[in-house]
């Protein structure tokens, strides 16, 4: 991220604005009657767009998502609503828009209950299969199931966490890794 990190703010740079690097650390806000004030540390500060993405951890997007929810109250520019935030970071929402826009996708399914984990189990995984948990990143929260009670068993124990996840089905093509594909305008790049 690094790189292009440097090359958006080279160009917007070139176009004349002013770029603040900041930090989780550096912001905060304070919200009293009919305002709410921006703070770089300490200090208030106005700010015309906001430009932030990547994976984080459940702890860290949360509170992302409490900045840019508080700049897009204000009308501040943000790199994607909130909204999309949430389905960005969410791979059962993922699914459903993917499935939607026609992108293919392995097929998957949630349940939210021992119940109907056991039901998809038995009914479509009794061999290999994907566990996902929703909102982990960078591979963490991924198994790979060989058999369908093992599948239900981490399904379990996830939801006695209180914790949602999603199965998909295994595809042989990708040898053990995930592929990822960025799409812009519809197009993967």
């Amino acid at each position: 991220y690094s790189e292009m990190d440097d090359e958006i703010i080279s160009r917007l740079t070139a176009l004349g604005a002013n770029i603040i690097n900041i930090s989780i650390d550096d912001i905060s806000f304070a919200v009293h009657k009919g305002e709410i004030d921006i703070l770089i540390k300490n200090i208030k500060t106005e700010l015309h767009g906001f430009l932030s993405y990547g994976y984080m951890s459940k702890f860290h997007f949360e509170a992302y998502m409490y900045i840019i929810s508080t700049l897009h109250s204000l009308n501040i520019p943000c790199l994607h609503t909130p909204e999309v935030e949430s389905i960005l970071n969410n791979k059962y929402l993922q699914s459903l828009y993917y499935s939607k826009s026609n992108i293919p996708i392995p097929t998957t399914h949630i349940g939210f209950s021992v119940e109907s984990f056991k039901s998809l189990g038995l009914s479509y995984y009794k061999n290999n299969s994907i566990l996902k948990k929703l909102d982990d990143y960078g591979g963490d929260g991924v198994c790979q199931h060989f058999n369908k009670d093992n599948l239900i068993n981490n399904a379990a124990k996830l939801l006695w966490k209180n914790e949602y996840c999603i199965f998909q089905e295994y595809i042989k093509d990708s040898f053990g890794k995930s592929i990822r594909v960025l799409c812009i305008e519809g197009k993967g790049v």
